[in-house]
């Protein structure tokens, strides 16, 4: 649940009135400082990332100003600025005031097509937003509201309460992509029916978007979900070459889905690797896939780890095709398929089921 409760909020008193051209056709972001504030910025680049950590824009600050434009649908999006810490460059981002939650800062904000507005006050270490004034995408997600979902522990009764304060909420924010990524992320927690029910309490324009039109392929693979063996996926190696995931002549493929940030992941790779050297002969197929937002950092640590097995990685359109067919809220996440293709075990976290399993399986 990172993405969900990585909340955004900018200190705003206008942001009840949010200000923004449904029409226009490019999407501006202006970022004015005060200026004791943009000295210390003026001929200096600061940067616009999207989710994913992948960078959409930058600008230049220039008399106490920097305009981002950019063709965009809705978004979630930070501005980071470079700094340094003990010698060490790196990139910053700006901090927000919930206005919402007192004495908490956010740094991420939703855009859309129209203007985007922010005022900064600080760029110090107490780094504040004075206002903002944006898409209205951003009040349910300032406001911090939550869509619930039934657990294996829900009754009928319960069940159908949850659906219907979910579904009292999704018509007080009707256009929200915020509330349209909670059911799209939790998905698997409803019936068909049930999320069908939810997703038409959306407004025209909410359904216009990609993500609700992917709930649409979701519903023709709802059944196999998390389940199946990736026979028709296709990512990219080291060189940039589509490989198809596994190897299908093994009598076993174990699937593990990592991302070079992930401190568990690493620490699982030695393990990994003693499997591998004691079943590789046998028929152990490891195939590793990379969820990092972008290779360079990947292929760094694939230079550290040294893994000797399939190194593949997810991202733009692939990654889009992985979340669609597998459940990766968190990892390390492993999934074990036998010689039939079947899922044999699903592995959550580094721990020493998922050894204890192939050693025993290896054993018959």
């Amino acid at each position: 649940m990172n993405k969900v409760l990585a909340f955004i909020l900018i200190y705003a008193t206008l942001i009840s009135s949010c200000n923004y051209n449904k029409n226009a056709n490019t999407t501006t972001i202006e970022v004015f400082f005060q200026k004791q504030y943009a000295d210390k910025l003026n001929g200096k680049y600061i940067y616009l990332f999207g989710n994913g950590h992948k960078l959409l824009d930058s600008a230049i600050v220039q008399k106490e100003t920097a305009v981002f434009k950019l063709n965009s649908h809705v978004q979630f999006v930070i501005i980071k600025r470079k700094d340094t810490f003990n010698n060490v460059s790196y990139l910053r981002p700006f901090d927000f005031a919930n206005p919402f939650i007192k004495n908490t800062y956010e740094s991420f904000f939703y855009i859309e097509k129209g203007t985007t507005k922010i005022w900064v006050s600080s760029i110090d270490d107490t780094t504040a937003i004075s206002a903002f004034k944006g898409s209205k995408q951003n009040t349910p997600y300032f406001k911090q509201i939550f869509l619930k979902y039934p657990d294996n522990n829900s009754n009928q009764k319960e069940s159908k309460q949850i659906i219907a304060n979910n579904i009292e909420l999704i018509k007080q924010y009707p256009y929200a992509v915020f509330f349209l990524e909670q059911l799209y992320m939790y998905r698997e927690k409803f019936t068909n029916e049930t999320l069908k029910e939810q997703l038409s309490y959306f407004n025209n324009d909410a359904k216009e978007t990609s993500l609700y039109k992917q709930f649409d392929n979701y519903f023709l693979i709802s059944a196999t979900y998390d389940k199946a063996y990736p026979e028709n996926i296709q990512l990219i190696d080291t060189a940039n070459i589509f490989h198809k995931i596994g190897n299908d002549k093994s009598n076993y493929n174990l699937i593990v889905f990592w991302a070079s940030w992930c401190g568990p992941c690493r620490r699982e790779i030695p393990e990994l690797k003693d499997l591998y050297n004691l079943y590789k002969d046998k028929g152990l197929c490891i195939t590793s896939i990379s969820i990092d937002g972008g290779t360079k950092e990947w292929k760094v640590a694939l230079l550290e780890e040294k893994m000797t097995w399939q190194q593949l990685i997810a991202i733009d359109s692939t990654r889009t095709l992985i979340d669609l067919h597998y459940n990766i809220k968190a990892i390390p996440r492993a999934y074990l398929f036998d010689k039939h293709k079947q899922l044999v075990e699903v592995f959550e976290g580094s721990n020493s089921k998922l050894k204890n399993t192939i050693i025993q399986l290896f054993k018959k």
